[in-house]
């Protein structure tokens, strides 16, 4: 079990880089510690925004950052990760805190080249504290206006919803283990949780069932289980999860990876089974994301038997899902699914729109996946650097 606090989403955010306006969401998005405020300030650029004395490191030398914005790049160059010492001042909201104990009344964290896709999540957290100046994530063209300007001014807005409650909500985390007594393990996923109820433009509560988002991806992972517990190599352990409280923010396997319940670094891979329901009966098309998390994962596709199936297979993170969580951990995971729909989040995404013949080939797709995989060893892991991450839903 876990708490929830309620919801989050956008409100009104607007981002103003030297009289250039950006589109929201495509050219920037708050992070989920963002303040909600409105501010004008001089942009000024601070390298990776660390102070490491006894490293003798310090991208604020000479820089005058107090009463301004400062724009931080969001990822650390593999030299400095190797420095000893040096990766306990990597993480993004321990460089956002220094930059506010220097002064900064607004951050902009940004990449600082077209080809580094490891970004932060558009899902929101309401579980995460807010610090106490906005913070926004700059992408596309904010990104490249910020790495060529010397002289800036930005004028930004930043607001999240955050609904509160008294009494954190518990949700839970519904899961299976088989003990094969070896040294790895794999973890299968997907999210049980929906939208639950709504009210439409008349007032009328409508019932949200998510029967391609997810239960078809929970019907999976109990087949999966099901099917393994009589078939299962004994080279990996296995474990099949079905998380809650994915559409909040992904908090189950937030919660998952951070509970310690299984050593990471024990997790041979992960795979992710979100909306696996609406397989075009004519393309019979299956989409997996985030094969450029391993370079085991092409080699495996190349070598399992589709079946009928015609596998698109895309190097994306696609933050939007539980995989995201396993994949910012440093574990290779990716991710099933049959794409978006008209009823994608509305109250038409019901059972009888469900295709079962696909949804069985995709499902034994899987299986067959799985058992093509050689050896018992933790599949190597690469940071996706090589194609666009794109963000799956309406975040």
């Amino acid at each position: 079990s876990f708490d929830v606090n309620g919801g989050a989403q956008f409100g009104v955010n607007t981002l103003i880089i030297n009289n250039n306006m950006f589109d929201f969401k495509d050219d920037y998005y708050p992070l989920s510690y963002s303040a909600n405020d409105t501010i004008m300030r001089e942009l000024v650029k601070t390298g990776y925004g660390i102070y490491a004395p006894e490293l003798k490191y310090d991208d604020y030398l000479n820089k005058k950052i107090s009463d301004k914005i400062v724009a931080i790049q969001w990822n650390l160059s593999d030299s400095l990760l190797k420095i000893p010492g040096f990766s306990k001042y990597a993480e993004p909201d321990i460089r956002a805190q220094l930059a506010i104990e220097k002064g900064a009344k607004g951050i902009i964290f940004y990449n600082d080249n077209d080809k580094d896709y490891r970004k932060p999540p558009k899902v929101l957290s309401v579980n995460i504290k807010p610090i106490s100046v906005p913070v926004l994530f700059a992408d596309n063209k904010a990104a490249k206006l910020i790495r060529v300007a010397q002289n800036m001014k930005a004028d930004l807005q930043t607001n999240i919803k955050r609904e509160k409650k008294d009494k954190c909500e518990l949700a839970y985390n519904i899961g299976g283990y088989i003990d094969n007594g070896a040294k790895f393990t794999v973890v299968f996923g997907a999210h049980y949780d929906h939208l639950g109820m709504k009210e439409n433009s008349k007032g009328k509560k409508e019932v949200y069932n998510g029967a391609d988002d997810n239960a078809s991806g929970t019907a999976n992972v109990m087949e999966l289980a099901r099917f393994f517990s009589d078939t299962a190599k004994e080279k990996y352990n296995l474990v099949f999860l079905t998380f809650s409280a994915e559409e909040k923010g992904l908090y189950g396997s937030d919660y998952f990876v951070k509970s310690n319940v299984i050593d990471l670094d024990n997790i041979a891979f992960m795979i992710n089974c979100d909306m696996n329901g609406r397989l075009d009966s004519a393309e019979k098309k299956l989409t997996i994301y985030c094969t450029g998390s391993s370079p085991a994962w092409a080699k495996i596709i190349e070598a399992t038997d589709a079946a009928g199936l015609v596998i698109i297979p895309k190097e994306d993170v696609e933050s939007g899902s539980d995989h995201f969580n396993f994949y910012s951990q440093n574990i290779p995971a990716i991710f099933f699914f049959t794409e978006l729909h008209s009823d994608y989040h509305q109250p038409g995404d019901d059972t009888a729109k469900i295709n079962f013949k696909g949804q069985t080939m995709i499902v034994q797709y899987v299986e067959r996946f799985f058992n093509t995989v050689k050896g018992n060893k933790k599949l190597p892991f690469i940071i996706l650097e090589l194609s666009k991450r794109k963000t799956h839903s309406n975040y």
